[in-house]
């Protein structure tokens, strides 16, 4: 099966009808009955540093989430890609870890996603009424073309969506540089898992949002590319620029919990607490590092240990670190909100 959506040709001075295209195809294949997706890091073919690529996989752990409510996910911070144009069975860990991680490799699906950049420039003559030359208009812009799969561990493309999101300099904001690539992973996303229902068949868990969490993103500020641009002193001058980081990432945070996001280290943070349950252990603010001692090392990771109803939770507040009780074990049960994401995080325990 094919679907396709034709955007408008981009002109001088204008983005036409629509700044993106994409298509997507599903593929003859017999049905695979699923219960979890396995996102690989989105793979970005054209100069980029660390912090682009981290970005760019987080909108696609997002877009997923947003989309496949209720699945579970395990996110690029919990399995190791060695090849990601091997089939996953091959150029991962994902076989290897499938006991820790909790998973069936024959119930598991892969996503996965790559982008090329190119630069393009349009250029048109302009005569005046004599048909003399009168000027030279001139257009430059920026195009990605994305490619986003869904497929099983043997390498089995189930279904595949394409598009292409044009846009000028101007469009640039500092906290986004491309915003129409990041709507395009969306579009495309949610395209892909449309078509791919009929033949991934992917169980998805009835669960409770007692309270939602965030990652803190702590990898991410400890990658090189995004430690030399934090300014080295001043306070104040640091905490601006990790707040705009944290927009960068489309997840700000109040300024006021920077400082325990840094102390903890890893985990993931409390916006919203419920009103049960929950709500008398965890306070927002709060960040959770561990469930019945094992690593939280992101919403994909705290949802999956959340689902086993955990004893206790290993949290950082304003005042330290503290072990919270959670009650009995099929009692309290906690659920990450499927509009946060799970992208990668730092895996050791706090002990």
């Amino acid at each position: 099966m094919r679907r396709t959506l034709i955007a408008c040709v981009m002109m001088v001075g204008t983005a036409g009808c629509s700044p993106i295209a994409y298509t997507s195809s599903r593929f003859p294949v017999a049905p695979t009955e699923a219960d979890a997706v396995a996102i690989y890091p989105f793979v970005l073919q054209y100069p980029h540093d660390e912090a682009d690529a981290y970005v760019r996989t987080n909108d696609l752990v997002r877009a997923f989430r947003q989309q496949a409510q209720g699945v579970l996910v395990v996110g690029p911070e919990e399995f190791r890609v060695t090849d990601p144009l091997k089939p996953p069975r091959e150029g991962s860990s994902l076989v290897a870890d499938a006991s820790m991680l909790g998973i069936r490799p024959e119930r598991t699906l892969v996503l996965r996603a790559q982008a090329r950049r190119k630069e393009e420039t349009y250029r048109r003559k302009v005569t005046d009424f004599h048909g003399n030359p009168d000027a030279v208009l001139e257009a430059s812009w920026t195009t990605h073309e994305v490619v986003v799969e869904l497929l099983t561990l043997d390498g089995t493309v189930l279904a595949r969506t394409r598009g292409e999101a044009w846009e000028r300099g101007e469009e640039a904001r500092e906290d986004e540089p491309h915003p129409r690539f990041r709507k395009a992973v969306g579009i495309l996303v949610k395209e892909l898992y449309a078509t791919a229902r009929p033949v991934a068949r992917i169980t998805a868990r009835p669960g409770t949002s007692d309270v939602e969490v965030r990652d803190t993103h702590r990898r991410f500020f400890a990658l090189p590319d995004v430690a030399r641009r934090l300014p080295s002193e001043g306070a104040v001058e640091r905490d601006v620029a990790e707040l705009n980081l944290y927009r960068r990432l489309d997840e700000p945070v109040p300024a006021a919990w920077l400082g325990r996001l840094r102390a903890a280290g890893q985990g993931v943070v409390v916006v919203r607490a419920g009103d049960k349950g929950m709500n008398a252990s965890l306070r927002p603010g709060d960040v959770v590092v561990a469930l019945d001692g094992k690593p939280v090392l992101g919403v994909a990771s705290f949802e999956r240990l959340a689902a086993r109803s955990p004893r206790v939770a290993s949290v950082y507040t304003g005042e330290g670190f503290k072990t919270v009780n959670l009650g009995p074990r099929g009692g309290t049960r906690l659920a990450a909100s499927h509009s946060e994401n799970a992208a990668a995080l730092v895996a050791s325990l706090i002990r």
